[in-house]
């Protein structure tokens, strides 16, 4: 439920949305000065591994206000904390349930709000969506707009080959979260790089970490699932395969007033294999910087494969 529960003036849109194969269909478009408080998904999933491609194949996108560029857009299973396919979990702002998918973050606008799915399968699907919306609590000039993209491995700085950047941005705003999907096929630990988050600039990042284990909820390698309101580890496999975790910055959400550079050392590269990908949630105030593309399907698919001398073993 709404952890903070039924707001004034409240209306619930409920759609179900048959989307074609490699098209996109409009879920809802409301109209402004206005927010939404709860986005819910549900549709047939199939088993595993099958899952794991339907939900890459998915993506989710808002835009805000008419922007050029959706501030929302990621593969539809990213989007709500884990990644690959189906893993059961509850957070506080996001979640995975068998009753379905669900987003509380709140995501207000001033104008226009308009939600898509994007189906890149060879085929329909049918998905339903629930999507409460509610007036504004305050002034909608004091509100930054609510942003999420997935990206594998953009905007790296050769200068930094260790830092494995999570989110790069300018203007005004507050970091508020990551998903991170690991995919180690031959079963190395991957947690022992730190986190940086560079705030307006600055040439020392202010919050250095002591360990990505430690950035997302635990220390030493924890080779359990575990799931709490602010950090989670839905899905992990610690003799070689997938881990996915999140960390939800609401209590300690990072405010910058000019530009963010967030990063997470990265313990091995790409070709040992280990390869990363995950989501960036973060607040905006309108105008700033929102560099990440929507990828094509050859991004998101077909790469956590395992190695050829790992698969005659």
């Amino acid at each position: 439920m709404d952890p903070a529960g039924e707001r004034p003036g409240q209306k619930i849109v409920k759609r179900v949305v048959k989307v074609g194969a490699g098209k996109s269909a409009s879920v809802v478009d409301l109209q402004g000065p206005r927010a939404i408080v709860a986005l819910r998904v549900n549709l047939d999933i199939p088993a595993p591994p099958t899952d794991r491609l339907l939900l890459r194949k998915l993506a989710l996108r808002i835009t805000w206000d008419d922007e050029a560029r959706p501030a929302v857009w990621s593969p539809l299973g990213d989007f709500f904390g884990s990644a690959p396919g189906f893993n059961n979990y509850k957070s506080l702002p996001l979640g995975m349930t068998d009753e379905g998918f669900y987003s509380f973050w709140y995501m207000p606008f001033a104008t226009r709000a308009h939600v898509e799915i994007v189906n890149d399968d060879t085929r329909e699907h049918q998905i339903s969506f629930s999507i409460t919306h509610a007036p504004l609590s305050r002034p909608i000039e004091e509100l930054g707009r609510f942003h999420a993209k997935w990206h594998r491995d953009a905007f790296l700085d050769p200068a930094r080959p260790i830092d494995w950047t999570v989110l790069k941005t300018r203007g005004r705003g507050r970091y508020c979260g990551t998903t991170l999907h690991v995919w180690s096929p031959r079963g190395e630990w991957w947690g022992e790089g730190d986190e940086k988050f560079f705030v307006d600039d600055e040439k020392f990042p202010s919050t250095f970490g002591t360990g990505t284990e430690d950035y997302f909820g635990y220390a030493w390698a924890d080779p359990y699932i575990f799931t709490n309101s602010f950090h989670n580890q839905p899905i992990y496999n610690r003799k070689g395969g997938h881990s996915s975790q999140n960390r939800w910055h609401i209590a300690d959400n990072v405010p910058f007033q000019e530009s963010f550079l967030g990063s997470l050392e990265k313990y091995y590269p790409n070709d040992t294999p280990d390869l990363w990908d995950g989501v960036a949630y973060w607040y905006l105030a309108p105008g700033g910087e929102n560099l990440y593309p929507e990828l094509p399907l050859a991004k998101r698919v077909g790469y956590y494969i395992r190695p050829a001398e790992e698969s005659a073993k």
